[in-house]
């Protein structure tokens, strides 16, 4: 078992992995400079597993209209109501998504560390999506 935890801030992902490693863990770079790897072992159901706590660092991916319906005078406005929406991962969070991709696909599960309203949820949903894309076995 490889268990993938990732919290919603940099900040998290270090104090949670202090904590659960008792202060003895191994830090990692990944593509994203800001988001640090954390590896250590815990205990889980008797046997100890190994785990590597991550991060995001906000919103990972965005939502927006297709390219044809983006700008301001390129569309009815009328037409917006029943366009689709696309949602791909934004700019600044690519190196981001890019470890998300590495680390989970040996992971064999998910752990998500958002806080507990919409916009965490949203963040979580986004970390869940990149991670099985590369991996459709992982457990969330």
């Amino acid at each position: 078992m490889r268990v993938l935890c990732v919290a919603e801030k940099p900040q998290q992902a270090r104090a949670v992995a202090t904590i659960l490693s008792q202060g003895s863990f191994a830090t990692r770079e990944g593509p994203s400079r800001y988001n640090k790897n954390f590896d250590f072992s815990y205990r889980i159901s008797g046997n100890f597993e190994r785990v590597t706590m991550t991060s995001v660092s906000g919103h990972v991916a965005e939502v927006d209209f297709p390219l044809n319906a983006r700008r301001w005078h390129s569309c009815d406005p009328a037409h917006l109501f029943t366009s689709p929406v696309v949602r791909e991962v934004n700019e600044q969070a690519k190196a981001v998504a890019r470890n998300l991709e590495l680390e989970s696909r040996t992971a064999t599960h998910l752990y998500i560390w958002t806080d507990c309203d919409r916009e965490g949820e949203s963040i979580g949903n986004d970390i869940a999506e990149i991670c099985r894309k590369v991996n459709a076995r992982i457990v969330v």
